[in-house]
């Protein structure tokens, strides 16, 4: 059995509400695979999957 802690994304909507969250935290998850996909050294491409990543954590709460 596992446990987790509610992320900061549940905490703002909490305060604005879930739709605007949601939509932040999408548009940043696809501006990290945009970033992975066009970036021209190995080190932007990591970044740019550590962003999604991070965000793609945020869509789930």
């Amino acid at each position: 059995m596992s446990c987790k802690p509610p992320s900061e994304s549940s905490q703002l909507s909490d305060i604005f509400g879930r739709r605007p969250i949601i939509i932040l935290t999408i548009a940043a998850f696809l501006g990290g695979v945009v970033i992975c996909a066009l970036g021209p050294s190995f080190l932007i491409a990591i970044a740019g999957c550590v962003i999604s990543g991070i965000d793609g954590g945020g869509i789930t709460f």
